[in-house]
């Protein structure tokens, strides 16, 4: 339903609003970019269509304020601070991060690059409006980090357009028009230097849901793979997109109504010919033995923070609610027995896992900040410190494609209640 999936993305994503780009701002249309100050927004997705709209017309999002947060390198030596509003991503330039302009009344963003090695700020640019950023789907290419937006009012009826953003590092922002009445939840990866973008849309009574190819270096756009499901909840939905460069991995729920839901594991050739299907649905319910029949076929639906295939064998699945599992296609094995702490870090970097607010592994004492890499088909821990204060615990963390990674920490006394700030650690290569 799609109030449900608003406020589901508004609590689990970082949402990022301002207000309309004044007189700056020119429309674009598909491969047509136009100068706009950069902002941010967060991310939705659907389980089935639903027609059914409550009237939230007269919804008024707050203005967005900043939060000071300090960032250090790996041997605790402050390199300076951001006012950030929320979403932060590391790349190989440094920090990008989101503030709220001023502080101010009104909605507007900005888009900032931290250089991590001088403790220096660049402003990129600003956006003005309701915008909602998937801060998961960033994607870094070259100097240039895309990010998918949705602007408008998401509790009223009007369409909202969806918005591809080119954030030049060198300080240049442009937007293209992807659609003119998308949905918030949407994704997107990096394909061969091209990006594939996820969306769905309903028209009538049928839920499309769409995979875009997108050229970054011509502006085209062309639809690659789509799929329908029906209002009675008889099709097929996507939920996230992977590509491994060779091969193109899409997630899919087959669904026969609500009673009879399967998951699919669809593999694409670097040309979008489909080369096979495979029901993972086993994978998914091994992970959720112990919930009821109705709670599995929710968990399902839910839309999905982070799918990735390495080999063609290892498939990792996280979604935005509590469902994870890490396995092994060929032989069924879980690699390792995870729970709703257990995540992803996000950025173009290389993947690697993490215990979050302070998660451990049953039976293990010593899994505060467990980190992980998988290598070749098994996942080898190691324990991250924080360098500042042992009681640090891993929020999040990001890596970006030259290697360096960067975790976003912090602590409360369980029994005491004390804070310690929130902080960013810049781990080198």
């Amino acid at each position: 339903m799609r109030l449900i999936a608003i406020i589901l993305a508004a609590v689990i994503l970082v949402s990022c609003a301002s207000d309309d780009p004044g007189s700056q701002a020119e429309s674009s249309k598909d491969n047509d970019s136009s100068r706009i100050t950069p902002s941010v927004p967060s991310e939705p997705q659907d389980s089935q269509p639903d027609n059914s709209q409550p009237d939230n017309s007269d919804v008024i999002l707050a203005p967005r304020s900043n939060t000071k947060i300090e960032v250090f390198d790996n041997s605790g030596k402050r390199i300076g601070e951001l006012e950030n509003n929320g979403c932060v991503t590391l790349c190989n330039r440094g920090i990008v991060y989101c503030s709220a302009a001023d502080n101010g009344d009104d909605l507007k963003n900005e888009f900032n690059l931290f250089d991590a090695k001088t403790g220096k700020t660049t402003r990129l640019g600003w956006i003005e409006g309701e915008i909602f950023e998937n801060v998961f789907n960033r994607i870094e290419i070259g100097d240039h980090v895309y990010t998918l937006v949705i602007k408008g009012n998401l509790y009223d009826d009007e369409p909202d357009p969806v918005y591809l953003v080119d954030i030049d590092l060198n300080g240049l922002v442009a937007t293209h028009t992807i659609t003119d009445d998308g949905f918030a939840y949407m994704s997107m990866c990096e394909h061969n230097g091209k990006l594939l973008i996820r969306l769905h849309d309903q028209q009538d009574k049928t839920l499309f849901d769409r995979i875009f190819e997108y050229d970054p270096s011509t502006g085209k756009k062309r639809e690659v793979i789509t799929a329908e499901l029906d209002d009675g909840e008889k099709g097929n939905t996507f939920r996230q997109i992977w590509s491994d460069g060779k091969n193109v991995y899409v997630l899919r729920i087959a669904m026969n109504g609500l009673s009879d839901v399967k998951m699919m594991l669809d593999t694409y050739d670097a040309e979008y010919n489909k080369i096979s299907e495979k029901d993972i649905t086993g994978l998914f319910l091994a992970a959720n033995k112990d919930r009821s029949p109705e709670d599995i076929s929710s968990e399902m639906r839910q839309p999905v923070a982070y799918f990735r295939v390495y080999d063609g064998r290892y498939i990792y699945y996280e979604n935005f609610s509590v469902s994870r599992f890490f396995a092994d296609l060929e032989t069924g094995e879980h690699l390792i027995e995870t729970n709703g702490v257990f995540s992803a870090s996000n950025g173009s970097g290389k993947t690697f896992w993490f215990w979050s607010f302070g998660g451990r592994e049953a039976g293990d004492e010593l899994s505060l900040n467990g980190v992980f890499e998988l290598h070749d088909g098994k996942l080898e821990k190691s324990l991250y410190t924080d360098p500042t204060d042992s009681r640090y615990e891993i929020w999040s963390a990001c890596s970006s494609a030259d290697g360096t990674r960067m975790y976003h920490c912090g602590y409360k006394d369980p029994d005491t209640g004390e804070l310690l700030p929130s902080k960013l650690t810049v781990v080198g290569k």
